[in-house]
């Protein structure tokens, strides 16, 4: 089945308030992890809420979801980039204090893009 990329994209540029991303980079809504040397992209996907009948009422519920996932995706999404770079699994009480601090980097971010799938959920 083929998909309309009407998809919410939820991209987090961390410590790039004043940075302008260069192509490639600047139109890849595809990569979870650094785009350059200064950003790093997060792409959050979140469905509606079941039993919801209008597509108003399934995008606006599913635009909630992701965005109050956007923390805890962050965390998590920065934490799996992190381990999969250092080719190593932390001790569980560092794991918690790693995910903690990816998660802050949340207000460091942005979001560049929001869109939505055929399906009406929310990227």
């Amino acid at each position: 089945m083929k998909r309309i990329s009407i998809t919410a994209v939820l991209l987090l540029v961390l410590s790039c308030s004043s940075y302008e991303l260069k192509e490639p980079y600047k139109s890849d809504y595809k990569t979870i992890g650094p785009l350059g040397n200064n950003c790093f992209q997060i792409i959050i996907d979140a469905l509606p809420d079941q039993g919801l009948k209008t597509m108003a009422s399934r995008r606006e519920s599913a635009y909630i979801n992701a965005r109050s996932a956007v923390r805890a995706e962050t965390g998590a999404q920065i934490y799996r980039y992190y381990i999969r770079e250092k080719n190593k699994q932390p001790r569980s009480e560092q794991k918690s204090i790693l995910i903690k601090t990816f998660e802050d980097y949340t207000g460091k971010g942005r979001i560049v893009e929001e869109f939505y799938r055929e399906d009406d959920s929310a990227v």
